[in-house]
């Protein structure tokens, strides 16, 4: 008799194990079925690309004054100048604004969702550019007094470290600008939608 109820028992164990696999299997191929019937674009996670993910031009890049001719060197030292008068410029004209004054010059008092968040944005950046224009003003001031020494070493060190410099300022001037575009679209669709 223990011996049936054991064969009993194991049977029924069995049983249940075989139902069970098959309602496991029945799930996976209606989870396979859902799967492929789903829209790719809800399985899928999409990337969102910053400016971080992306190569900068080598436009950028500022390249180092040429060596071999006189009126080269001339022109990219104009160029350099060029540049770190206009940092001077808009070091004093965005140095000293705050959030909402940032944000009135670039899109007047025109009010749209998001403005707040985008001033702290604006502000970042322009505390970016304000940082590379000083940098850049100080790299030109030091490439200019090593110019008059006449040492070759110091000269070609000092103008790397400009080119440096303006191109992080052209980077930084790009941000911010990019950052103004944005709120000036944001307040033009605020104001059709009105």
């Amino acid at each position: 008799m223990k011996r049936g109820l054991g064969c009993l028992l194991v049977v029924l164990v069995v049983a249940t194990c075989a139902s069970a696999q098959e309602s496991v299997a029945d799930a996976a191929r209606r989870l396979k079925r859902e799967k492929e019937s789903a829209p790719k674009s809800a399985t899928k996670a999409k990337r969102i690309f910053t400016d971080d993910d992306v190569a900068h031009s080598s436009s950028v890049i500022a390249p180092l004054p040429p060596s071999s001719k006189p009126t080269e060197l001339a022109d990219w030292a104009q160029q350099r100048e060029k540049e770190a008068q206009e940092a001077e410029i808009a070091l004093n004209k965005l140095g000293r604004m705050n959030e909402k004054q940032l944000g009135d010059d670039a899109v007047g008092s025109t009010v749209f969702a998001g403005r707040d968040l985008w001033e702290e944005r604006l502000a970042e950046e322009r505390d970016r550019l304000v940082k590379a224009a000083r940098e850049l003003i100080a790299a030109h001031g030091e490439f200019t007094r090593a110019v008059p020494s006449g040492d070759q070493v110091r000269i070609t060190g000092e103008a790397k470290i400009l080119s440096e410099k303006a191109a992080e300022y052209r980077v930084a001037k790009f941000r911010y600008s990019q950052l103004v575009d944005g709120g000036q679209k944001a307040a033009a669709k605020w104001k059709e939608g009105r």
